[in-house]
């Protein structure tokens, strides 16, 4: 057995173990139901079968003669196998429907808890988001294709080994020759499955384009540059582009599909043609009644046809199993960053402090260390400051001791102790940050602060508490509805903020939070300069005894720190507090220079 075979194999097995596990009564109620559906059919034959002859050989002579009496109860049995197929199918449709909810619903989760689960790295590969992009596109309907495969199968199976022993009674040469006429629309259709699915990952990319360009064409974030610009042609352009060459790849394996599908079918019509003549020649000589010639002709046509079924189940099965295949190569994504299997309780309060012991780091698929035998000791309520050119790895010390990255070498240490022997969630639970590219929940106001500590009752006074402090209280009550009135444009009743009212409620997050390590990455840049020394006024208060981090490009933010570090390739290139840095007169006291002689020509 080959990888491909393996792979698809497996991706096959899961499928069935996700199915089973999402609703194991569920499933046995279908497969009775199914087994039923494929039993059923065959009562309806054997019954009209009698009925014609019943009618055949009496003739005149069945009224009267009590012959009507038994027509009519042979009438009645096969309405009555009629209706049970019916009811069957009618209730089968419902456990289907649930059950395939039940699966879309599970994998969906499973598609989200793995996408957070996954190393933020991750979302800084191409390959990754081409594998995302297919597991979005598949996960969610292919096993539901698979549960209709497997039964269809199951069904066509049971109804197909009742109806070849009719064949086969007839001569078995009968049902080996229509099996055979089939085999070659079998072929078909698996080799178009796998070239379909060969076209389906090669495209990926380009799907994601276009994705991204009905994003740029539909969505408030690049709407004033596009009409500013007026780039909103060029990107329909692009997109109008991109899609023809899909639809054209598409187009074509579909006509070659469609013209080799129609010359298995003329196999297999020509095999029911001489099936049915050669019934005709056998009822001629005498050794076929006519209700068993009407009844093999209809077993022979729904043997055909649950052949096909079976056929068609197989390769259906096959195709989808190729498409599930993603789903697992993106669970195959699996976390380097977890916690330790015994992991050390964090200490609460910090008393040493947090230790940067010559870190060492570069990004995944770069070669330049953002980070460089950097070391730093930050003490229990001391406010640090970073300051440095865009690239200097300000940022990124930040995603580090968040531990959403890791040290290449070196050590980040919490009162001495490996930050790596601490539980995941519990060191970020004692970590609270305002993020530059903080994210804006279209949500009330109330749920916006609430994430910064989601464990909090919804009307906890502590919510409105982080707000007075983050100067995002005024701009909520301002509100028609208050704290919950819903913010963003994207859902009916909201109402939009501007970037410093945003960054408020982004910092009230942070406040609520109320964890031992505060860090600010650029906190002010859409305040004014009054909004901005409210909220460092408050800053300072809430956070004594708590280990800060600023990161700033603005020097009269960090000028209140204890200490400013600055960066430089990757290093330390100055550090002290504001007076002592000025006395220094390098590269701080250059830039605030410069950024003072700017800001006093502006105003």
């Amino acid at each position: 057995m080959n990888q491909d075979t393996r792979n698809i194999v497996n991706a096959f097995l899961k499928a069935i173990q996700l199915i089973w596990t999402s609703c194991p009564l569920l499933v046995l109620v279908q497969i009775g139901l199914t087994v039923l559906q494929g039993i059923l059919p065959l009562g309806v034959l054997y019954t009209i079968k009698l009925l014609v002859d019943l009618f055949s050989t009496q003739k005149g002579s069945l009224l009267g003669n009590g012959g009507e009496s038994s027509a009519l109860s042979l009438l009645l049995l096969t309405g009555l196998f009629m209706l049970l197929e019916q009811g069957c199918r009618s209730i089968a449709v419902v456990v289907s429907s649930r059950l395939s909810d039940r699966v879309l619903d599970r994998v969906t989760i499973m598609l989200h808890e793995h996408s957070i689960a996954v190393d933020l790295s991750f979302y800084e590969q191409a390959v990754f988001f081409d594998t995302l992009q297919r597991a979005q596109q598949e996960a969610p309907y292919r096993p539901i294709g698979i549960i209709t495969g497997l039964f269809s199968l199951l069904q066509s199976l049971v109804t197909l080994t009742a109806l070849a022993g009719l064949l086969v009674s007839v001569h078995w040469s009968i049902a080996l020759f229509l099996f055979v006429a089939l085999l070659p629309a079998f072929g078909v259709k698996m080799l178009f499955s796998r070239k379909n699915y060969s076209l389906q990952q090669k495209l990926t990319p380009a799907r994601r384009y276009l994705y991204y360009f009905n994003t740029l064409l539909t969505t408030e974030p690049f709407a004033k540059e596009l009409r500013l610009f007026s780039l909103g042609s060029h990107f329909i352009d692009r997109y109008r582009k991109l899609r023809a060459e899909q639809r054209n790849e598409n187009i074509a394996l579909v006509e070659r599909e469609a013209w080799y599908g129609f010359l298995s079918q003329m196999i297999a019509l020509v095999s029911l043609l001489f099936s049915l003549g050669y019934l005709l020649f056998r009822s001629l000589s005498g050794l076929l009644t006519i209700g068993s010639l009407v009844m093999i002709y209809q077993a022979m046509q729904r043997a055909q046809s649950s052949v096909r079924s079976v056929l068609d189940a197989v390769a259906s099965l096959y195709r989808d199993a190729l498409f599930f295949g993603n789903f697992n190569e993106f669970l195959r994504h699996t976390p380097r960053i977890v916690s330790p299997a015994e992991p050390l309780p964090f200490p609460v309060p910090i008393v040493k402090g947090i230790t940067f012991s010559k870190v060492c780091f570069h990004y995944p698929d770069t070669e330049r260390n953002v980070l460089t035998d950097f070391s730093l000791h930050i003490r229990p309520g001391e406010h640090v400051a970073l300051v440095g050119e865009n690239g200097s790895g300000k940022s990124t010390l930040v995603k580090l001791l968040c531990r959403l990255y890791e040290p290449d070498s070196g050590e980040i240490l919490i009162d001495g102790i490996d930050y790596r022997k601490f539980d995941i969630q519990e060191l970020r639970k004692q970590v609270s940050v305002v993020f530059q590219d903080y994210v804006r929940y279209y949500m009330s106001g109330r749920e916006n602060i609430r994430m910064g500590n989601i464990e909090l009752p919804h009307d906890d006074g502590k919510i409105e508490q982080a707000a007075r402090w983050s100067g995002a209280h005024e701009v909520l009550e301002g509100l028609e509805s208050g704290y919950d009135n819903v913010l963003g444009k994207l859902f009916d009743g909201g109402r939009e903020l501007s970037l410093g009212e945003w960054q408020k409620i982004a910092i009230a997050r942070a406040f609520l939070r109320d964890a031992p390590i505060m860090i600010l990455d650029e906190p002010s840049s859409s305040l004014d300069v009054e909004a901005e020394a409210e909220l460092f006024g408050q800053f300072n208060e809430l956070t004594l005894g708590k280990a800060a981090l600023i990161i700033s490009h603005r020097l009269s933010t960090v000028r209140m720190a204890d200490r400013i570090v600055i960066l430089s390739d990757g290093k330390i290139a100055e550090e002290g507090s504001h007076d002592e840095l000025m006395f220094e007169d390098g590269i701080y006291a250059r830039l605030y220079r410069m950024q003072s002689g700017l800001y006093a020509v502006t105003v």
